[in-house]
């Protein structure tokens, strides 16, 4: 599968979002608060890892879940890390490593659950971080995950199209790249499950703020460089403006694909 996404570039943008990433994580929450109703079903495992954890928050709530269990969060970005650590490091069963997903610091089948929200995204190829969850994975352990899908964000796409053909909005995977990759990995008893999100706006300069938080603006490989302009600016204004619904708001749709499998 393509590279889409440069690594060091993710971990920049995200490092410079720590500080504010929790001001404006609604759809992370929300997205993960879901997952967390299925974990209610499993026996309590002993060693549980959070992949892409951010500042940590649903971590904790891991910890807390499961306060028998060794619980750790893991993330690329340092400085999300580094904001974990500080708000949420004197958890007894709770710890925090900056690592790539990629490449896990952690021996063969050791871990019983992995628990990743709105991460598998960003993976250049989710093919390669798959086959390295399942490597850790124990024989009987299970898989959670959410991540953002090919439908997403079509309302921006598509006024971006009008106004210029540079590659402005990441293109996420489909639903069928995503099974084949889960089961090419070697999971198994595979459940899916697709949502759509919408999160409203009062105007684009409040969706790309948002986006600014939370360190997601589009960070393709070959994106547009350059500055946008004011004439570009405007003309995506425009465009978008045609997507306000009846409360005059600006609507961003989300299509999330949630994963249960076992190893």
């Amino acid at each position: 599968m393509q590279d889409l996404f440069d690594k060091t570039q993710i971990a920049r943008s995200f490092n410079r979002a720590a500080a504010s990433y929790n001001q404006a994580s609604f759809l992370q929450l929300e997205v993960g608060e879901k997952i967390f109703g299925w974990l209610d079903l499993i026996e309590s495992p002993r060693t549980v890892v959070d992949l892409g954890c951010g500042t940590g928050w649903l971590t904790a709530n891991l910890a807390s879940m499961f306060p028998e269990a060794k619980v750790m969060g893991i993330d690329i970005a340092d400085q999300m890390i580094n904001y974990a650590r500080k708000y949420f490091g004197a958890e007894r069963n709770l710890s925090f490593l900056c690592a790539d997903a990629d490449r896990l610091p952690i021996v063969d089948k050791y871990i019983d659950l992995i628990f990743s929200n709105l991460m598998l995204q960003w993976s250049p190829d989710i093919e390669i971080t798959l086959a390295e969850w399942a490597r850790v994975l124990k024989p009987g352990g299970c898989l959670f995950l959410s991540m953002v899908g090919a439908g997403s964000l079509k309302e921006l796409q598509s006024s971006w199209s009008k106004v210029d053909n540079y590659q402005h909005v990441s293109n996420f995977v489909s639903q069928e790249q995503l099974l084949l990759a889960i089961k090419g990995a070697g999971f198994k008893n595979v459940q899916f499950k697709k949502h759509s999100f919408c999160r409203t706006f009062n105007s684009i300069y409040e969706l790309m703020l948002e986006f600014k938080m939370l360190g997601t603006h589009n960070l393709c490989v070959g994106r547009h460089q350059g500055l946008l302009g004011k004439n570009k600016f405007r003309q995506l204004q425009k465009f978008y403006d045609a997507y306000r619904d009846h409360n005059h708001k600006l609507p961003a749709t989300f299509e999330v694909y949630y994963v249960e499998a076992d190893k």
